[in-house]
């Protein structure tokens, strides 16, 4: 079972064909900027939609235009992180992580312990309680990282996830993310400028030169 993405994405002025496939595994995808990647990662999470071609998961059709089928973003199992942390600005960093296990139905105390013990896992154990206008954007680069894997999701979307990280401790957290989604077999794509994320977390590459 795999992700396969073959189809035209258009975004304002933007348009480029892309084909790929990823099997239970990080798929690194590099570019030059302006090359369609963040757009890529907008249309498998479902924030755009494809103009062109057909998008499925485990043989599941998420994004179809031809046959008029397009998979709601909610519906997806997606786990994303953004270039930019979206925190909740609200809510702690713990509800913050256990924010979409609430969606996906468990009780306040369930998804708060599900939570805890991730941040906990990835090094983040003094985080639990802060307020994400209280951590620097490292930190709260790293909180996204962990709530984008609190559900096991079966998709998991990274665009430049360790950006923000500090270098003295960027390896520890490669190690912790590559653990992860190995254990996960989630159908993971990276997009990164890093050579270090790419050579360390991917198993395969494509280049949207």
């Amino acid at each position: 079972m795999s992700l396969d993405l073959t189809g035209l994405i258009e975004r304002g002025s933007f348009s480029r064909q892309i084909q790929l496939s990823v099997d239970h595994q990080v798929l690194g995808v590099v570019g030059a900027n302006g090359a369609g990647k963040t757009s890529l990662l907008r249309v498998v999470a479902g924030l755009d939609r494809l103009a062109g071609g057909a998008l499925s998961v485990d043989g599941e059709m998420w994004d179809d235009p031809a046959g008029h089928v397009f998979l709601p973003p909610e519906k997806r199992g997606v786990g994303m992180v953004f270039q930019d942390h979206t925190l909740l600005p609200f809510a702690s960093v713990l509800d913050n992580v256990a924010f979409p296990l609430r969606r996906t139905g468990r009780s306040r105390t369930t998804a708060r312990q599900v939570a805890r013990e991730l941040l906990v896992d990835a090094g983040c154990s003094h985080l639990v309680d802060a307020m994400p206008n209280e951590i620097s954007g490292g930190q709260a680069q790293r909180a996204c990282i962990v709530r984008a894997l609190a559900t096991a999701p079966k998709v998991v979307l990274l665009d430049e996830p360790m950006s923000a990280i500090d270098e003295s401790s960027v390896d520890d957290l490669r190690d912790w993310l590559r653990t992860r989604l190995a254990t996960s077999r989630a159908h993971c794509v990276l997009v990164s400028h890093s050579r270090g994320d790419i050579d360390s977390l991917c198993g395969e590459v494509v280049d949207l030169c």
